[in-house]
């Protein structure tokens, strides 16, 4: 009899903050080529789908001299459990997104977290990706050019 052995693969297992979907206010679809997004305190990776996630969040998330005592510790303890969640204090993100191909005026954004928690077999707002549009730029190289009166 021959014994198998299990390999764990990945073990990296964490909360998510946010999601974060920017969008093109012409054609409502999702902006899937690469943004420049920016916020004190997060940590931002872009998934397959275009969205950004708010992987972790640290204390710089909250202005020095508003900070209160201890944030950093229940951030991390926010970060790493699931259930039961760990108190955290209501927090808000300013963020800045810039489109390097200059098809996008940058823009600021802002939300709150930790996201809303709803009971159990109701959509949870945590799970609903905060929507930023973003307004074409004058000088988009893919906008059509202006109709000339006749």
């Amino acid at each position: 009899m021959t014994a198998h052995r299990a390999v764990t693969l990945e073990s990296d297992a964490r909360r998510l903050w946010a999601a974060v979907r920017f969008v093109d206010a012409r054609s409502s679809r999702t902006i899937e080529t690469p943004l420049q997004v920016e916020a004190d305190g997060l940590h931002w990776v872009r998934n397959r789908s275009g969205l950004h996630i708010a992987l972790q969040v640290d204390e710089q998330v909250v202005p020095a001299d508003e900070r209160p005592p201890g944030l950093a510790a229940q951030l991390a303890a926010y970060e790493g459990a699931f259930d039961p969640l760990p108190a955290v204090p209501a927090l808000q993100v300013n963020g800045r997104v810039a489109d390097p191909a200059g098809r996008f005026v940058a823009r600021t954004f802002s939300f709150p977290l930790p996201r809303a928690q709803m009971p159990s077999g109701i959509a949870a707002e945590r799970f609903t990706p905060v929507e930023v549009l973003l307004q074409p730029a004058p000088a988009d190289p893919t906008r059509p050019p202006p109709i000339s009166p006749p």
